[in-house]
């Protein structure tokens, strides 16, 4: 099994703290030094007396053995525990040599003459006590050296682990080492007392014989090659320790099998003693390390519990200030919110009233800047998103152009009042819809190039910042796109650029009193690049401007079919020039037309135009000018070119500066349009407009298509209340009350209203409500206590009705509504008692859909109180339906009246346009004037004629000129027949049936 870094740190720390990984220091080197001096003084006074005889001690070799039995058994397993923990082969070997220590110290106890037997045990003869010392005394030297070759070779194969699996193979190891050094002593004990006979002879009685030093001379000399290779390997305390053993053990064998003379003479006795003490000095450091350790442990403890004291204190500090911060911030939520619901609540209700082109692109833009403002509220008011990090990625359908347009088109305004031209370029190669995180992407580019605006305003020339996305790599399933923010503003060095992403930094003290910011926008943008994948970079020099490169994956977003569903274009097949430098605003044009279906041809200046126009093809050609080429030709100049060449048919589209974003027909062969954050979409509507192919409408007084249906009669209170379709609102904030209740009656819904919960709870004991649609925060009863005080209720007149025998009545579904946006409160309104939550400012269409999710379906047979006036109910019969126009602009009788003058003024003018060109045999003019009636019929209800007009306009684009001349026909009857409907529905005297 693998360890983790931090199991593989633990092992690190854990091992450390067993003598046999301790590395030895001064302190230890000085006490083992100490130990081999005072052991090699002691034995060079003893040594020439070894042969002085001493009387037997009868309690000498039972205590001598019990001891070094005890000492060994000790050491072996304060051993095998260290093995069980580090898993070192080396350390069960040496555990397994102190074992097989203790038991042939046993065995030797047992065979020595006179302490059990006359003769010893186990069928011992005159040799085998000898035998078995050397044969103990030599083998343990031999356990030595496999230990320091098995740790040379770093026999660790397991490591610290604590596994079941690792436990029980330590535990086997530590049997299978036992059982062998058993095995190796009963082998040696059995060669000694069995093979007795076959055996040298070493003692001769109590005495020695010749051939016992040849033996003690091998055998010491086992233990010097131990010494001296442990000696030469040693790294830890264990080791050192170990070669302090091995010095005793040579003096022990040099006294008592050497130097001596016989049994219980002085040499006798001192080796006993060396064989004593080797057995006793690991035993010793071991115990007085764990000793030390211990009381180190014991500190530490006292240590960490201090620590954790302190630490204990500091997190109930930061729990504290936590719950001072989430109360802080959901009383921030709550604050913000009201204002914003005022705002996007009116918002959306001046959405569905009259609105001409500009001004739905204006409340647009408002909408769209309200809902950014409160995306970013949301992510800086979810407390657990700012403490763990968190910030949610959304993976969805998008249209990457378009973002970057409403993105641009939001801060043009801003650029205008700066001073600063800002253009934009989306590569028509990028897919038009992709998955990805719109929200994100319109954060990070209103960041990039809301400060390239702010850094390029009020410098010694005029500002600039272009805004490009561009594809630059995509593979089946994967698209990679890049947007580029490129100003002309003050630049950065390389010291700014060096923290340039960290939060609250910004070039220095002034840059902060001149431009304002906190320095957080480009630290979040840089975080957002990396959650959704990509990455920022940035070039610059000081003075020269800045580059900001977003880099970003998206995935393809295939529609049903399996393929996105292509547009026919405006432009396909056109003839375009485009007249203009390269380099500037004239290639993207170039990439726009051709991408379009335009066949395009590129000249830089006028002499270039001179030289192409008679290579060009006959026909009609659109020309676009450039005015913000480097070289910039004027049009009375390209004209007389064009005329050069009879052939063509020219028209121009320029392309200069302003606020205008929709084609203005200037003349009768140039449409204008401004290079601003000119889309793509614009400048083919632009060209279109001047080949023809599509009617010039206004932008002042273009009417918007419907995008609303009209706003459905509301119940009277009394048919709400039958229906169970009548709402009690709860809300103790003026704004929110107005916000709410518009609201509701732009959806056709009945409401009372409540300022607090105690008026609400007296109300909803009326038994007339269906629903309830409360605020949580309210000064006296607030949501949840009058939540909890209406389930209460309600379980008592249910338990009441069951004991009666009655049908229990359904419980008031109630809906909170509130400023409180942190995730805890969903969950919160849930455990009140609450059916739905809602935050605020809801969107109409989202407030739409709860309601409609919990209210009762409305029936069919309506109170006849509830029926409109005669001025709101539709015409049975007529060429105009003026519930259409209603639908449009809302139920305003003088609005609507003002758009039918308008529109039957236009209506006849058109209509003579139609017949004019109709009568001059020009078909495309009779296309062009019926496409502009055809819209504008169908906006004021006038259905069949603008049907009438798209007949005309499909068989005239055909060139079926019987077929046009007989929708001709059916045109001026309808025209005449929609005329006198108006003059009817405009007269004074109405009659009852639908006039405005």
């Amino acid at each position: 099994m693998g360890t983790t870094p931090d199991s593989l740190d633990s092992s690190a720390d854990r091992s450390s703290a067993f003598l046999s990984t301790l590395s030895a220091d001064k302190r230890h080197w000085r006490m083992a030094g100490a130990a081999v001096c005072v052991s090699f003084l002691i034995f060079l006074a003893i040594a020439p007396f070894a042969r002085t005889a001493l009387p037997p001690v009868a309690a000498f070799i039972p205590v001598y053995q019990t001891a070094l039995v005890t000492n060994d058994l000790i050491t072996a397993v304060l051993l095998m525990g260290q093995y069980s923990f580090l898993r070192s082969r080396a350390l069960l070997v040496l555990g397994a040599g102190y074992l097989f220590c203790a038991f042939m110290a046993v065995a030797h106890a047992l065979s020595f003459p006179g302490l059990f037997a006359p003769s010893g045990v186990l069928g011992a003869g005159p040799q085998t006590t000898a035998w078995l010392y050397f044969l103990w005394h030599g083998g343990f030297p031999l356990f030595v050296l496999a230990y320091v070759w098995m740790k040379e070779r770093g026999a660790s194969e397991l490591g610290v682990m604590e596994t079941a699996q690792a436990t029980g193979a330590a535990r086997s190891g530590i049997v299978l080492a036992a059982l062998g050094a058993l095995a190796l002593t009963v082998v040696l004990v059995l060669l000694t007392t069995v093979g007795h006979d076959a055996l040298p002879v070493l003692m001769r009685g109590n005495q020695d014989d010749t051939g016992k030093l040849r033996v003690a001379f091998l055998t010491w000399t086992l233990s010097l090659v131990a010494l001296v290779c442990l000696w030469r390997k040693a790294r830890s305390v264990l080791d050192l320790w170990l070669m302090v053993t091995l010095v005793a053990w040579l003096l022990d064998i040099a006294l008592a099998a050497v130097l001596n003379g016989a049994r219980f003479d002085l040499g006798f006795y001192g080796g006993r003693v060396y064989g004593l003490l080797a057995s006793s000095f690991v035993l010793i450091v071991l115990l007085l390390e764990n000793s030390r350790m211990y009381a180190d442990l014991a500190h530490a403890n006292v240590r960490e519990r201090q620590r954790n004291a302190e630490l204990e204190l500091a997190r109930n500090e930061a729990n504290a200030a936590a719950q001072a911060k989430s109360n802080f911030l959901a009383a921030m939520s709550h604050e913000i919110r009201t204002p914003m619901n005022g705002v996007i609540g009116m918002i959306d209700v001046l959405a569905r009233s009259s609105l001409k082109s500009p001004q739905v692109a204006m409340v647009d833009l408002i909408r769209d800047s309200a809902f950014s403002l409160l995306s970013v509220i949301e992510d800086i008011l979810d407390f657990s998103k700012i403490e763990a990090g968190h910030l949610g990625v959304e993976d969805e359908p998008m249209a990457v152009s378009e973002v970057v347009e409403k993105v641009c088109a939001m801060l043009n305004r801003l650029a205008e009042k700066q001073g600063v031209e800002l253009t934009l370029f989306t590569d028509p190669e990028i897919p038009p819809v992709l998955r990805g995180d719109a929200l994100r992407l319109r954060q990070i580019l209103i960041n990039l190039v809301n400060n390239a605006i702010k850094f390029s305003a009020g410098g010694r020339t005029a500002g600039r910042v272009a805004v490009r996305a561009v594809l630059v790599q995509q593979e089946r399933q994967r698209v990679t796109l890049e947007f580029q923010v490129i100003d002309n503003g003050i630049g950065m060095g390389e010291a700014t650029l060096a923290t340039l992403f960290t939060a609250f930094t910004q070039a220095d003290v002034s840059t902060t009193r001149r431009f304002g910011g906190t320095g957080l926008g480009l630290a979040i943008s840089g975080n957002l690049a990396q959650r959704l994948g990509g990455s920022i970079s940035v070039t610059s020099a000081p003075g020269e401007g800045s580059t900001f490169t977003l880099r970003l994956p998206f995935t393809r977003a295939e529609s049903a079919g399996g393929k996105t569903p292509s547009v026919p274009s405006l432009v396909a097949g056109l003839s375009c020039l485009i007249i203009g430098n390269g380099k500037t605003l004239s290639g993207d044009l170039v990439a726009y037309l051709a991408k379009a279906g335009a066949h395009t041809e590129h000249v830089e200046n006028l002499d270039a135009a001179s030289h192409k126009v008679p290579s060009l093809a006959p026909g009609p050609w659109v020309w676009v000018v450039n005015t913000d080429a480097e070289s910039p030709t004027s049009l009375d100049s390209l004209r007389a070119v064009a005329r050069s060449n009879p052939r063509l048919t020219v028209h121009f589209v320029v392309v200069g500066h302003g606020p205008h974003r929709y084609p203005q027909q200037i003349d009768a062969d140039r449409v204008s349009i401004d290079g601003n954050v000119l889309t793509r979409s614009a400048l083919l509507r632009a060209v279109a407009v001047a080949a023809g192919r599509v009617p010039h409408q206004d932008e002042n007084t273009a009417l918007v298509p419907a995008r609303y249906v009209a706003a459905p009669v509301a119940l009277s209170r009394e048919e709400a209340r039958r229906q169970r379709r009548l709402i009690l609102v709860v809300e103790d904030n003026e704004i929110n009350q107005k916000v709410i209740m518009q609201q509701l009656s732009l959806l056709g819904l009945t409401a009372d209203l409540a300022g607090d919960g105690l008026q609400a709870l007296i109300r909803w004991r009326s038994g007339d409500y269906a629903l309830i649609v409360t605020d949580l925060h309210m000064p006296g009863m607030d949501g949840y206590q009058l939540t909890s005080v209406i389930r209460a209720e309600e379980q008592e007149r249910a338990n009441a009705r069951i004991r009666a025998g009655e049908p229990v009545v359904p419980p008031v579904r109630i809906l909170a509504l509130t400023a409180n946006a942190l995730k805890t409160e969903a969950q919160r309104c849930k455990d009140a008692g609450m059916d739905d939550y809602m935050s605020k400012p809801a969107p109409l269409s989202q407030l739409q859909e709860l309601l409609e999710r919990w209210l009762p379906k409305p029936t069919s047979n309506a109170d006849p109180a509830a029926e409109p006036p005669s001025a709101m109910r539709p015409l049975s019969t007529g060429p105009v339906d003026i519930q259409v126009l209603r639908g449009l602009v809302g139920d305003d009788p003088q609005l609507i009246r003002e758009f039918l003058q308008a529109f039957r003024s236009s209506a006849a003018r058109i209509a003579q346009e139609v017949e004019q060109a109709y009568r001059a045999g020009s078909a495309a003019k009779t296309v062009a004037a019926v496409h502009k009636l055809k819209s504008a019929a169908r906006s004021v209800g006038a259905m069949a004629l603008g049907d009438l007009c798209a007949d005309m306009e499909q068989v005239g684009a055909a060139g079926q000129i019987d077929a046009l001349a007989l929708a001709f026909e059916h045109f001026k009857r309808e025209m005449a027949a929609t005329d006198q409907h108006l003059a009817e529905l405009l007269s004074d005297n109405v009659q009852d049936g639908g006039a405005p």
